[in-house]
């Protein structure tokens, strides 16, 4: 990976922060994550408050309760 007049920031997981996922899709609001217990978004959160941009990956996939929620 590279990045010209960048950083690239590898952190753990947001599986766990509901606020942001819900910032990405309305319809993650119910999802369960089934990730770790520390994939909270700190990374995120601290990146961010420090102005970085944030870029959007590929669509997730997960399931909701009782449904999938694949974008």
């Amino acid at each position: 990976m590279r990045a010209r007049k960048g950083v690239v920031l590898a952190s753990g997981g947001f599986a766990r922060d509901p606020e942001r996922l819900k910032r990405i899709d309305p319809r993650f609001g119910d999802v369960m994550a089934t990730s770790g217990a520390g994939h909270t978004g700190d990374g995120h959160r601290w990146a961010e408050a420090l102005g970085a941009g944030m870029r959007a990956r590929p669509p997730v996939t997960g399931r909701g309760r009782g449904a999938s929620v694949a974008t």
